[in-house]
């Protein structure tokens, strides 16, 4: 017993050394096995911007979220004014009126003019009719059916169609901008965002043409605009699921601006306005459409 502690002397030095050796790895791993318990470690992290994206080829997810991550910093504004229709002359003005006209609408034209309207009528037909004083001419304007109004208008020359549609005036002014469908941009996720309204417009000419108003959304690379019949997609495979239809590339990642359909398309077909990054697929904003 006396010569172990006789070592344990000689070599305590030694010994310590090798204890605190052995002691600093067992001290270090229960370190890092207790400390959360009593250690908080706050994370505030963004969600990456390529959620949901498809990475192109050549392409890394990392380079796709700095992408979409720099764009997003980025505004262009837009500010366009409602669009217009240009204003026809008497002649195309008539030649329309009489491709549609149905003895209904002619009825409905005869009822709302003036007893001076209908005399102007009357004076200018009767130029037509050897014989005829715009007096009787009236009588017979006044007692006229749409059906002999129709045939009337229809034997007319160019010419005197031209001048009758300048003695109508609510017939030649054109109606304004109709709403055809409307609604409101709400976010995609809690990433790609925006706001302000869609509708759906045709004009006097019959055209029809996309306004956005009070528009704000998240930027993004190379967004497009798109009509879609899914009434509310949350994802591509909503929108390729059903028809739909790009209107182009977006003007302005906010302000009014305004997107021409192709002529023929029909609003009715759509029920949704999407912005939609092109490149990676990605649904930016959502506008769920509904008849105004």
């Amino acid at each position: 017993m006396g010569g172990l502690l006789q070592s344990i002397r000689k070599y305590r030095g030694r010994i310590i050394v090798a204890a605190v050796i052995v002691a600093i790895p067992v001290l270090a791993l229960a370190w890092w096995l207790g400390s959360p318990l009593f250690i908080n470690k706050t994370v505030d992290e963004e969600f990456p911007y390529s959620v949901g994206a498809v990475v192109p080829e050549g392409m890394t997810r990392a380079q796709v979220d700095q992408t979409m991550e720099t764009m997003a910093s980025m505004e262009e504004v837009v500010s366009e004014a409602m669009p217009e229709a240009a204003p026809r002359d008497a002649d195309e003005v008539v030649a329309s009126l009489m491709e549609t006209m149905t003895p209904e609408m002619m009825g409905a034209v005869l009822e709302g003019m003036s007893p001076e309207m209908l005399a102007e009528v009357a004076e200018t037909m009767a130029e037509t009719v050897p014989g005829m004083t715009p007096e009787m001419m009236a009588e017979a304007v006044e007692s006229m059916t749409p059906e002999m109004m129709t045939a009337v208008m229809q034997t007319m020359t160019p010419e005197m169609m031209a001048q009758m549609a300048t003695m109508m005036p609510e017939m030649m002014a054109p109606a304004g901008p109709v709403a055809v469908k409307q609604g409101m941009f709400r976010d995609a996720d809690s990433f790609h965002k925006g706001e302000g309204s869609a509708t759906l417009y045709t004009l006097p000419d019959g055209s029809n043409v996309l306004r956005l108003e009070d528009f704000r959304v998240t930027n993004g690379p190379d967004l497009r605009v798109i009509l879609a019949s899914h009434p509310d997609p949350m994802s591509r495979g909503n929108v390729h699921s059903g028809e739909y239809v790009e209107l182009g590339k977006l003007k302005g990642n906010i302000g009014n601006q305004n997107y021409t359909l192709p002529e023929g398309l029909s609003p009715d077909v759509y029920n949704s306005v999407i912005i939609y990054c092109k490149p990676f697929q990605v649904l930016f904003s959502v506008a769920p459409l509904s008849e105004g």
